[in-house]
């Protein structure tokens, strides 16, 4: 009889110093739904604003201008001293105009923890606590240099944090532009961040490739913290947009005490998907043999398995991509159908004007017409009616006639004067 165990995992020993703090952290894949409404559930997170949750990935803003998305970790964070990594990627379809950024942050939040939108990078700049800011818009801020990643502190949640003062960090291009040709869903980023002894020290893989550079390190005493502000704090990331735009995609989140984090940062090291192989065969059978063909076998299956969480990875975030794009489409559509619309109203407005201002024209012609006539006739009578009465009375009647003709066209003067002015009146209504 032949006996074959096989142990496809590589935490056969001491599996729990290698497991995150769960209830902090974000491990895909997010497969879990809502009952109420059918959104993706995230363990322990609340999330809002532009967030789009994956099942590989959880996407704080689209490409897209003006938005802001968060996610909250509903669980209060007990450990004084922890590690942390985000793996995280931050990109767009525009090459050389981005922004803005990615916030991480750990808060004083209470009894009932919300999140406070605000300026900051999608987050309030009123807070107790702490933020590393990952800022793509390298613009020259008030008062220093604009850094990649820098460290905020918060002291007061009625004052505003001070955006102008020096603060600790450094520069990490770990932006990418979606229009290279070598760009796919495997370009990503790294911090770990360590918190020990109340001193946090950043480091920094701006390429996803291990390459860990110390960002900066900080002493927190050094700040007005109130003593008791780790005593109620929670854990948040935060991104916006604003006149530019990018994707910012949170990846994966790990937290853990110290020393747990330190192993698995080692774990993470090594090939942790590979599998290790134990059989127990008959003595007869070549084990060694058996063995190699069954380690061939596990290796093809886990490398198939990782293609295919790419592949599915990729396919999320060609998705979205396209949905971006056909939005923006009919979004231009529907200005434009909108724009028709207007200048289509316009013109019959216009056109209805000028109809009303043409009847009105006609109506103050027919009434001068009717007036002027009536005037003439008048004065025709009275004409009449003196020369009659100069003839019965035998008197000169050149000079009276020749009186009533200048009074006649003085009369015809003043009536056409009036006409035009009525014609003027009439162009200005």
């Amino acid at each position: 009889m032949m006996k074959i165990v096989l142990f496809l995992t590589a935490f056969a020993i001491g599996i729990e110093g290698y497991v995150p703090l769960s209830r902090h952290s974000l491990l895909p894949p997010f497969t879990q739904y809502k009952e109420h409404n059918g959104q993706r559930l995230i363990p322990h997170w609340e999330y809002g604003g532009a967030v789009i949750a994956k099942e590989n990935f959880l996407r704080l803003t689209p490409d897209r201008q003006s938005k802001r998305g968060w996610l909250l970790n509903t669980e209060r964070m007990d450990n004084k001293e922890f590690g942390m990594q985000l793996r995280f990627r931050i990109s767009g379809g525009g090459k050389n105009l981005y922004g803005d950024g990615v916030g991480l942050w750990l808060t004083k939040k209470g009894r009932n923890p919300r999140y406070e939108e605000g300026q900051l990078l999608g987050h309030t700049d009123s807070f107790v606590g702490i933020g590393i800011l990952f800022d793509t818009f390298r613009n020259v801020e008030a008062g220093h240099v604009h850094k990649d990643v820098s460290l905020i502190v918060g002291t007061s949640e009625e004052d505003s944090v001070d955006l102008g003062k020096e603060r600790p960090g450094c520069e990490a291009h770990y932006r990418y532009h979606e229009g290279r040709e070598d760009f796919d869903v495997s370009r990503e980023s790294k911090v770990r961040v360590w918190l020990e002894n109340n001193r946090i020290t950043v480091e920094v893989d701006a390429y996803g490739k291990d390459d860990f550079k110390k960002c900066f390190e900080a002493n927190l005493n050094d700040y007005n913290l109130p003593g008791d502000w780790q005593d109620s704090v929670h854990f948040s990331l935060s991104a916006s947009t604003g006149a530019l735009a990018d994707n910012h995609d949170i990846l994966e989140l790990k937290i853990a005490e110290p020393h747990h984090f330190k192993h698995i940062l080692q774990v993470d090291s090594e090939e942790k998907d590979a599998p290790a192989v134990q059989i127990d065969l008959h003595k007869n059978i070549k084990a060694d043999e058996v063995g190699e063909h069954l380690n061939d076998l596990a290796y093809e299956v886990s490398d198939i398995t990782k293609s295919l969480a790419k592949l599915q990875h990729k396919v999320e975030h060609d998705i979205e991509n396209v949905k971006m794009h056909l939005e923006r489409m009919i979004k231009k559509l529907e200005d434009k159908e909108k724009g028709s619309e207007d200048r289509i109203d316009g013109l019959e407005a216009q056109a209805k004007l000028e109809q009303k201002l043409e009847e009105r024209v006609k109506q103050i012609e027919r009434d001068l017409g009717v007036s002027i006539n009536s005037r003439m006739n008048a004065v025709n009578s009275k004409v009449e009616d003196k020369v009659l009465n100069l003839q019965a009375e035998g008197g000169s009647w050149k000079l009276p006639l020749f009186f009533i003709v200048v009074l006649v066209g003085a009369y015809m003067a003043y009536t056409a004067r009036s006409l035009n002015k009525l014609h003027r009146r009439d162009k200005l209504i």
